[in-house]
């Protein structure tokens, strides 16, 4: 499943721009973690998945089956993210801020401080005022310790998606996460993809931010279980 941290599982690179296995280190965009996705389902020959996307993750879960994964997933979770992050007059639901930080500079000051950003990322993954100081820090660590060219290649990467037009082809049944106390997504994105969507539904999680599997985690995990089990083949591997 593919998960909004997915880049902190990319080998580090050295400064000669190699990995540790000393072969030349690729830049990683969505449609490249999606070809590794549906390249894993294929391999393992997995029938009737459910797919859950958190953030960046739902861009990834999209590319997967709008390239041919459709057939192998039969349902997908979409956890507080947009299918276009830049705004411009005529599309309000994208990322708060997201043109202001969408040049050239911005990149290169995520690849060169990226240790600054970490703790300002944390906490906006939370809903404001979030009392869960000790989940904020290990998110801390845990986005501290991703590879910063790969985190700034992968938001260059980002900026540049826009799925709107495509997302009417996914015809697979879809629940829509929504975190009413998101910092990064007004309430109409949400809204937007439930409407988008041929076969989605929403549900909204009152005392979440970004992260409902994190701040809700016993609610969410309720719910996606009530979801996969409605699927109309059974989720995992061998489904019919």
């Amino acid at each position: 499943m593919p998960g909004g941290v997915a880049p902190c599982q990319l080998p580090r690179h050295h400064r000669d721009g190699e990995t540790d296995g000393g072969s030349p280190a690729a830049r990683p965009t969505v449609r490249a973690l999606a070809d590794a996705l549906r390249a894993l389902l294929d391999e393992l020959d997995v029938r009737g998945a459910l797919l859950v996307g958190w953030s960046m993750g739902a861009m990834v879960a999209w590319r997967t089956l709008l390239d041919g994964a459709d057939g192998r997933v039969a349902g997908l979770v979409v956890v507080d993210m947009s299918p276009r992050l830049c705004n411009d007059a005529g599309w309000p639901w994208g990322l708060r801020g997201a043109v202001q930080a969408r040049g050239p500079q911005a990149v290169r000051m995520l690849a060169t401080d990226w240790a600054a950003f970490a703790p300002r990322i944390a906490r906006r993954i939370f809903a404001a005022g979030s009392l869960r100081a000790d989940l904020r820090r290990w998110v801390e660590e845990q986005v501290a310790a991703c590879d910063a060219d790969a985190m700034a290649a992968l938001w260059l990467d980002l900026l540049a998606q826009d799925f709107r037009a495509e997302l009417p082809a996914l015809r697979l049944p879809t629940l829509i996460v929504r975190g009413a106390l998101s910092q990064l997504y007004p309430a109409g994105t949400a809204g937007w993809l439930a409407a988008t969507l041929p076969h989605a539904r929403q549900v909204s999680f009152a005392a979440s931010g970004h992260a409902p599997h994190l701040e809700e985690p016993a609610r969410f995990n309720e719910i996606i279980t009530g979801f996969a089990a409605g699927l109309p083949t059974r989720v995992g591997n061998g489904g019919q």
